[in-house]
């Protein structure tokens, strides 16, 4: 018993074996977090308008400015996260473990395959908070009136549409 206790107290003192590994795999980890902050929290955009207005004498005005019966539809957009973004960025990080599991031949391959899922979350989640902010600041208001085709900014950002009737003021 006193020999295996003297030769733990002879283990020389340092970090355990791999330490260098588990800091990546940490500074992964602290990426993705980061980065899944970054989007839920710049995903957030909204806009809305009506395809018409009202008469002084409280009558409608359709969207080319003609008397009309028919009550304007009002729309608001709404841009928020897509869930499937955010599963994406942990199925990188999960990917990224994994090969190190099973194909990463030394240490230096381990890192430098961990340092790339990292950069590849962050440029991902950078380009889709851009992409999705842009393609939803292009997406026109006039002629939406709760009918046709319209292409969100998916699988970038999530858009709520919302329809209803204009009120009166």
């Amino acid at each position: 018993m006193k020999e295996i206790e003297s030769a733990l107290r002879a283990r020389p003192a340092g970090p355990v074996p791999g330490a260098a590994i588990i800091r990546h795999i940490r500074r992964l980890i602290y990426a993705a977090t980061g980065s899944a902050i970054f989007y839920s929290v710049f995903m957030g955009a909204g806009k809305g308008g009506c395809a018409g207005g009202t008469t002084a004498t409280g009558g409608f005005l359709d969207e080319n400015g003609d008397a009309t019966e028919t009550v304007p539809t009002c729309v608001q957009l709404t841009l928020g996260p897509n869930p499937l973004m955010l599963v994406a960025l942990a199925a990188v990080v999960i990917w990224a473990l994994s090969r190190v599991l099973s194909r990463a031949d030394n240490e230096d391959a381990a890192i430098r395959t961990l340092d790339r899922a990292a950069l590849a979350v962050m440029i991902a989640t950078a380009v889709s908070v851009v992409l999705a902010q842009v393609w939803f600041s292009l997406i026109p208001l006039e002629g939406i009136n709760g009918s046709g085709t319209y292409f969100w900014p998916f699988p970038f950002g999530s858009v709520d549409f919302e329809s209803s009737p204009m009120t009166t003021p």
